[in-house]
């Protein structure tokens, strides 16, 4: 097993779709998967969401995410930050579940310092 970490700096995150993401969210951390096939997986995020923005608005960052349960809400505790199950149809989705020996770990993670993607296989 190899494990390799991927990382884009701000600047690189800014020509990309994950730009989308960071005008709702200050920062989105991947927690794991809780379905995979080879139409896509269903993936657990752990999202602090911006001032004046809600989790519905995750839905309009791209056609390749879609939230289905809100499993945690720590709005009070916490600011605005949620536990969300989304189902992704992601290039990076598609290929970990055809391949099923690739995944993306836990602690993933996108925000205003740019993004960490950790891959072992």
């Amino acid at each position: 097993m190899q494990e390799i970490t991927f990382s884009w700096a701000p600047s690189e995150i800014k020509e990309t779709e994950f730009r989308s993401a960071l005008e709702i969210a200050d920062s989105v951390v991947f927690m794991g998967y809780s379905r995979r096939s080879k139409d896509g997986s269903d993936c657990l995020f752990h999202i602090s969401l911006k001032d004046g923005m809600g989790v519905e608005d995750l839905d309009r960052l791209s056609s390749k995410y879609k939230v289905k349960n809100v499993l945690s809400d720590t709005t009070e505790k916490n600011g605005r930050t949620f536990v969300v199950e989304m189902e992704s149809t992601h290039p990076m989705s598609l290929l970990t579940s055809k391949l099923m020996a690739v995944s993306v770990q836990p602690g993933s993670k996108l925000d205003r310092n740019g993004m960490l993607m950790h891959v072992v296989g």
